[in-house]
């Protein structure tokens, strides 16, 4: 049997650009989620001035982008659960069957070769 366990030391690109989008989304509905919060508050704090009042259907207009953007983010967190931790996987077979050819195949590596057996180099001694 042949076990191979690889974990990046470092993000890769992929997924540093994936976490910047992110990022930069939740700052952008957090500051319209305070923008709307704000209206609200001045117009039910200050009836008096002349300020224009907020509408249910105004807010919930206001509102209709931001959740099907946080929708659509959701809808991509396991995805982006599966690039990051990547899947388990067992390679089982007969001895000679092609488990390390196929190994070789999935990794696009050549292994390394010490005293006759191979050995798949993971940058982890």
């Amino acid at each position: 049997m042949i076990l191979l366990k690889q974990k990046r030391r470092t993000p890769s690109p992929r997924c540093i650009s994936a976490r910047r989008d992110r990022f930069v989304f939740v700052k952008d509905v957090r500051e319209q989620l305070i923008a709307m919060i704000a209206h609200l508050e001045v117009t039910i704090d200050y009836p008096e001035e002349d300020i224009e009042d907020v509408t249910s259907q105004e807010v919930r207009e206001q509102l209709q982008p931001i959740l099907k953007a946080m929708d659509d983010l959701l809808s991509t967190a396991n995805t982006g659960r599966l690039i990051r931790d990547g899947i388990t996987t067992v390679i089982v077979g007969r001895p000679n069957a092609g488990k390390s050819s196929l190994m070789n195949a999935l990794i696009a590596r050549k292994p390394r070769y010490r005293n006759g057996y191979s050995w798949y180099d993971t940058g982890q001694h």
